[in-house]
C-alpha cells in the first residue's frame, strides 16, 4: 500500500479525532480561560509598551497595498455609503446657510453704511454751495437710547429707484395679466382712443404708486426700496406714520416731483434733509443701521434732536 504524499492533507472526513494529550490539553486551555478574569489581563497589559516593540515601519513595509487596493472594490464600496445622510447628520446645510446669511447681511449692511456716508458727503457739498457752515443734527430717540443720522440725497434716490422698479414691475405684470382676461372674456379696449388709453395708463400708474407707498409706510414705516437701504420713515414726535398720514406724504410727493424737482431738491438743502412732502406730512426718514449710537437721555443737546422738540 502506498504512503500519502509529504505535505497532502486528509479530507475533512478522513481527519483523525484528537488523542488523549490534545484532549487534555483542550480541557485544560478552556478551564483557564474560563478561571483566569480577562479584563484584569488587559488591565496589566502596557499597550503603549507594546506598541514600542512593534516595528511599525517594518511592519507596514510588509503590506503590499497595490495588492491590497486592487481586492477593494471602491465602486461597490461608494455605493454602500449614503453621502447625503453623510452630508446632514454632519450639519453642512446648516452651515453653508448661516454663512451665507451672514456674508449677505454683512454685505447689506456694509453697502448701507457706505450709503449713510455718501449722504454726509453730499450735505458737506451742499453747504459749501450755499456757503454755510452748520452741524446737521441726528435723530434721537429717547425711548430707546439710540441715535441715527437722518437719510440724505444719495440714499434716498437709490430707495426711490429701487422702488419705481417695483412699481413698474408690478403695474406691467398686472397690465398683462388685465389683457389676457379681456381677451379670455372677448373683451376689448378698442372704445379708447390711442390719447384716453394713454391718459387713462398714466393715472393708474400713479394710482398704484400712490397705494403702494402709502400701504408700505403705513404697516412697516418703509416702502421695499427704503427697508433694503436701511431706512425708516417716522413721524417728527417719533410714533409711526399711520395710514392717514402715509396717504398725505405719497399724494404731496407726487406734488414735490411736479414743482419742477424742487421738493425734493429741498432734500439736499434742508437741515434735517425733509423734502416737501416730509414738511407737508409732518415726517422725517432716518437711518436703522445694523449699529445704531447708544447715547444717554442727556445726549439730546449738541446737535441731537428728541422727537417732538424739533422745528421745521
Amino acid at each position: 500500500m502506498s504512503t500519502p504524499a509529504r505535505g497532502h492533507q486528509p479530507a475533512p472526513d478522513q481527519r483523525q479525532e484528537p488523542g488523549l494529550i490534545g484532549r487534555v490539553a483542550g480541557a485544560v486551555t478552556g478551564r483557564m480561560v474560563g478561571i483566569v478574569p480577562i479584563e484584569a489581563v488587559l488591565d496589566n497589559v502596557d499597550v503603549n509598551t507594546v506598541l514600542d516593540e512593534v516595528d511599525v515601519n517594518r511592519l507596514l513595509g510588509r503590506v503590499d497595498i497595490d495588492r491590497l487596493m486592487e481586492r477593494v472594490d471602491i465602486d461597490a464600496l461608494l455605493e454602500r455609503v449614503d453621502m447625503e445622510r453623510i452630508v446632514y447628520r454632519a450639519g453642512i446645510p446648516q452651515i453653508v446657510a448661516e454663512t451665507t446669511g451672514h456674508l449677505a447681511g454683512g454685505t447689506l449692511d456694509l453697502a448701507r453704511a457706505r450709503l449713510a456716508d455718501a449722504d454726509r458727503l453730499a450735505e458737506r457739498i451742499a453747504d459749501r454751495v450755499t456757503l454755510r457752515r452748520r452741524t446737521r443734527p441726528v435723530w434721537y430717540d429717547p425711548a430707546t437710547g439710540l441715535a441715527s443720522a437722518y437719510a440724505g440725497g444719495v440714499s434716498r434716490l437709490l430707495a426711490w429707484l429701487v422702488d419705481l422698479g417695483v412699481v413698474l414691475a408690478a403695474y406691467a405684470g398686472t397690465t398683462a395679466v388685465l389683457h389676457l382676461l379681456l381677451d379670455a372674456f372677448g373683451l376689448s379696449d378698442s372704445w379708447l382712443s390711442k390719447q384716453g388709453a394713454q391718459l387713462l395708463a398714466a393715472v393708474a400708474l400713479g394710482a398704484w404708486a400712490a397705494v403702494y407707498a402709502t400701504v408700505c409706510v403705513a404697516v412697516a414705516d418703509a416702502t421695499v426700496g427704503k427697508w433694503l437701504l436701511g431706512l425708516r420713515v417716522q413721524r417728527v414726535d417719533g410714533s409711526p406714520v399711520g395710514p392717514a398720514r402715509a396717504l398725505v406724504r405719497a399724494v404731496a410727493f407726487a406734488l414735490s416731483a411736479t414743482l419742477f424737482l424742487v421738493g425734493l431738491v429741498l432734500i439736499a438743502f434742508q437741515r434735517r434733509s425733509r423734502g416737501l412732502h416730509d414738511l407737508i406730512a409732518g415726517t422725517v426718514v432716518v437711518h436703522v443701521g445694523p449699529r445704531p449710537s447708544r447715547l444717554s437721555q442727556g445726549a439730546a443737546r449738541g446737535g441731537m434732536e428728541a422727537p417732538g422738540t424739533m422745528s421745521a
